[in-house]
């Protein structure tokens, strides 16, 4: 990496870095404990993503290639890690679930509404969170939803009370969200910089405008969500028919993970006070 790249990295890093020290501060993690995370992840990159063929990759290699002392490898690689499938796992089985209601015909009316669901039968709760769900409890998904304002209980039925699944203010969820979208969209960004010349980039877009007036905001998150919505729900249509876990009967060969993230930017500059004083 020549001179320049490494400042824009660094730069870029710091933007990153910045948001994550002011979330950590709130939430209680200390510096020690960010940098023996950090230690661990760099470690986990060397091994992971940076080996040599038909070599085993040392501690010693580790520590020339990340800078960490040797001695300080091994410990860490003896250390217990905490693995994505535990991270992502509870909030994965609840969006799919609620997912699945607003695109299954069996769960939706003739307007593409999803239904209100008993607890059981043909096309109850149960049955959807057995076809989507995962080997959890249809209560333990419905619990979950009723505690993120996603689902309410109306006459002896659950009822969808949203059209967009996002965990509740302070729940662990949205740390997993925040540790697997921020890493999607990375990784996103990292394949269009190393990418051949014959390889199409990854989406990689955004829209956003900075002096706009404050009365605008509600507006705008209120046509934005509508819009992201629909493009998320016409998307999972598309994915879920072509997805081997929903069709069994597609022969087509290997394995490919596809998918589009789409969220709100919101930030006040300036106050109507603030102008007034100025």
């Amino acid at each position: 990496m020549n001179d320049q790249l490494a400042k824009s990295f660094k730069a870029a890093a710091t933007k990153i870095l910045r948001r994550l020290a002011h979330i950590a501060l709130r939430s209680g993690v200390s510096f020690d404990e960010f940098v023996e995370m950090t230690k661990h992840t760099f470690v986990e990159a060397a091994e992971q993503d940076f080996p040599i063929t038909g070599r085993k990759m040392s501690a010693s290699r580790i520590a020339t290639l990340t800078g960490i002392p040797r001695k300080e490898v091994a410990r860490v690689q003896k250390a217990d890690r905490v693995s994505d499938a535990e991270m992502t796992g509870k909030y994965n089985r609840a969006a799919r679930v609620f997912n699945a209601w607003l695109r299954e015909p069996l769960f939706t009316d003739g307007k593409g509404d999803p239904l209100d669901l008993p607890m059981e039968g043909t096309s109850g709760f149960s049955e959807l969170v057995r076809r989507f769900g995962g080997d959890v409890p249809a209560r333990a998904v419905a619990d979950e939803l009723i505690r993120v304002g996603a689902l309410e209980v109306v006459d002896d039925r659950f009822r969808l009370s949203a059209r967009g699944y996002v965990p509740s203010r302070g729940s662990a969820e949205l740390f997993e969200i925040l540790g697997t979208h921020t890493a999607e969209l990375m990784e996103t960004i990292d394949f269009n910089l190393r990418r051949g010349p014959h390889e199409l980039p990854l989406l990689q877009q955004k829209v956003v405008y900075d002096n706009v007036p404050v009365e605008h905001v509600d507006a705008f998150l209120r046509f934005s969500r509508r819009m992201g919505e629909s493009l998320i729900k016409e998307l999972d249509f598309w994915l879920a028919e072509h997805d081997r876990d929903r069709r069994s009967d597609l022969s087509e060969t290997g394995r490919a993970r596809l998918g589009l993230a789409v969220f709100q930017i919101r930030e006040i500059l300036e106050t109507p006070n603030d102008g007034e004083k100025k």
